[in-house]
């Protein structure tokens, strides 16, 4: 992945769980990756994209859960048509303020950074979490930040689900694609069939 701190925005917060619980989390998207794939016995290949980064380490409660949105693609800019890189971090639960709004949303546009007031996250009933359309949207009221309206269809999904005595994991990791557009800054900026993915995390531990 290329980055540089001296020309590309990251997201850092230091957030306070509760007392004597933070949470950091450092963030960065939509940045160029290179690397190799390989599928069984087929030819390794060379491939080239957008990718993010997510290092986070906190002290969280003995009970808690969260919903996720991550996304890095070259969308484009309908006001004139020219490509743009965009990055998409999104969250529910865990970082929110009291009016439930998430302090790690944001999203990149050609490597600059921008804060995205609350968002709702309209999820499919449990079972079709994996297979049925995700919806996120800005809440009605959103002023003087980025506006979103994205639809996320699952692929598949990576999940793990642990019950051992004291400790319970319900985590469920799906992948697919983004469609829908960013308003802000008197710019539309669409996303076509990006490739993301989604989260909801239930932890005891």
């Amino acid at each position: 992945m290329q980055f540089s701190p001296d020309t590309d925005d990251s997201m850092v917060l230091l957030y306070p769980i509760r007392e004597y619980r933070p949470a950091y989390t450092h963030k960065i998207a939509a940045r160029p990756v290179q690397g190799t794939l390989k599928i069984g016995n087929q030819d390794e290949q060379s491939i080239d994209g957008l990718g993010s980064s997510d290092w986070t380490l906190g002290f969280f409660e003995h009970t808690t859960s969260w919903k996720w949105a991550s996304l890095s693609i070259n969308g484009v800019d309908s006001s004139n048509n020219q490509t743009v890189s965009i990055g998409i971090n999104l969250s529910a639960g865990i970082y929110d303020d009291k009016e439930g709004i998430s302090m790690e949303n944001a999203i990149w546009i050609n490597n600059r950074v921008y804060t995205v007031d609350k968002v709702i996250f309209q999820l499919p009933t449990e079972q079709f979490q994996t297979s049925q359309p995700w919806h996120f949207d800005s809440s009605v009221d959103t002023k003087n930040s980025p506006i979103l309206h994205l639809t996320f269809q699952p692929w598949g999904s990576y999940e793990q689900h642990d019950h051992l005595l004291l400790i319970a994991v319900d985590f469920v990791q799906p992948y697919g694609t983004y469609n829908g557009a960013i308003d802000w800054l008197g710019h539309t900026y669409k996303i076509d069939n990006g490739v993301g993915v989604t989260e909801t995390n239930s932890a005891t531990w």
